[in-house]
């Protein structure tokens, strides 16, 4: 049975970095083989992530507000640094989430040489 954490073609622990990196659940490559890989049954995942990341940059607004009238780019550069500074603990708890929940599986099929392009 696989595992949330070794990648399905080159059996090798691909770590937290490239399920944290990649963003969504969907999005992640071995570091090792370099194939495309992604968890089963994220959906409730992206719902999660979805509400997380409205309720972090609505809650980075609110605490940039105080810099909106004096100097603009204040204002970005501090929503930009609480916005980061809030999402990375939840994309580290998603990773772990997944590495230590969810079944990590190949999505790029294995191409043959019949199946490449040739002009």
């Amino acid at each position: 049975m696989a595992d949330g954490k070794a990648c399905p073609s080159c059996k090798k622990d691909i770590g937290v970095w490239p399920i944290f990196s990649a963003g969504l659940p969907n999005r992640i490559w071995c570091p090792h083989c370099l194939a495309r890989l992604g968890y089963r049954g994220t959906t409730g995942v992206f719902l999660l992530l979805f509400v997380a990341m409205l309720l972090v940059v609505a809650g980075a607004c609110l605490a940039a507000l105080p810099f909106w009238g004096s100097q603009p780019l204040a204002w970005i550069v501090v929503f930009a640094g609480i916005l980061l500074g809030a999402w990375v603990p939840v994309e580290l708890a998603v990773a772990i989430f997944l590495r230590a929940n969810r079944e990590l599986v190949r999505l790029d099929a294995a191409t043959s040489e019949s199946d490449e392009y040739e002009p």
